[in-house]
């Protein structure tokens, strides 16, 4: 357990926010207290939800929450706002939710600011961040010993793909710095993509690459979230549509794209996603326990 929460800790300060949202999770489940996440145009959006207000206190929450994030140092994070509410039912789309209506969704809610990580911290960030693209956007309920296994040679023959690209890497950072100083956002990086509100390309409403690689890293967010309370064959069903519609949105990403590799390998990653969300709602009854 302490290896398995050590490599989510890892992630989270590369800037995975699904990772992010476990360590949190972890941290608060004493108090009671469920967070969702998702990154848009800079910020991340912090969602604290409780049964009863006691526990959202928000000098407490605020104070417990910055302790949190600023000891992980999450990559290209620096902005947080806190959003608090009563615990409801699952929502895919919350964020439109309480955007929507704030002054009726919301308990309260605040802006942080975390430390930015020194520049050996960003290189080594950097180096990282080509282990992360072997590793799965992990469902926290998929444990099982057939799954390990069956990942374990498709990450293998990724590992020498990453050590060749690392000397790559390496020579490649300071044209890396100076085009991070060129963008008019600081915090917009290719390894974490700005997540913006994005509809479905349809044949009347044709997306760009980059559009469709953003909306696609998003449902694969909301898929995760999803994950972690879905107790029915329903719920787990939906889930396995959305990593479904993740996959297929990068998969239609064009040869031309910078980013076209990441988008074939995570596609690969959403497939496999989708199935196991599969075999969950096999497992499931119909209706919730509860």
């Amino acid at each position: 357990m302490s290896t398995l929460m050590d490599n989510i800790t890892k992630q989270a300060h590369q800037g995975n926010v699904v990772a992010v949202v476990q360590v949190l999770n972890s941290q608060l489940a004493e108090i009671g207290v469920k967070t969702r996440a998702v990154f848009v145009d800079g910020v991340l959006q912090l969602l604290c939800e409780a049964t009863q207000p006691e526990q959202l206190e928000r000098s407490t929450i605020v104070i417990r929450i910055q302790n949190i994030l600023d000891s992980i140092s999450p990559r290209h994070i620096h902005r947080v706002r806190i959003n608090s509410r009563l615990l409801q039912r699952q929502q895919l789309l919350w964020f439109e939710e309480i955007n929507r209506n704030p002054n009726t969704q919301l308990l309260w809610y605040e802006d942080i600011k975390l430390k930015k990580p020194s520049l050996p911290q960003q290189l080594l960030g950097i180096i990282q961040e080509t282990q992360f693209l072997t590793q799965t956007w992990a469902i926290p309920r998929t444990t099982s010993t057939d799954s390990i296994q069956q990942n374990q040679p498709f990450q293998r023959g990724l590992i020498g793909g990453m050590i060749v690209s690392l000397a790559a890497l390496l020579v490649s950072f300071g044209v890396y710095q100076w085009l991070s100083l060129q963008t008019s956002n600081p915090e917009e990086t290719p390894s974490t993509p700005v997540v913006t509100p994005t509809p479905i390309p349809t044949p009347e409403n044709q997306a760009t690459d980059s559009e469709k690689f953003t909306q696609a890293v998003r449902l694969a967010q909301e898929a995760v979230a999803a994950g972690e309370v879905a107790r029915t064959r329903q719920e787990w069903s939906e889930i396995a549509e959305t990593w479904g519609e993740a996959a297929e949105l990068m998969e239609a990403v064009s040869s031309e794209f910078s980013r076209y590799a990441t988008a074939q390998n995570r596609a690969s990653l959403y497939r496999r996603n989708q199935e196991v969300a599969r075999e969950e709602a096999l497992q499931e009854s119909e209706f919730s326990p509860y």
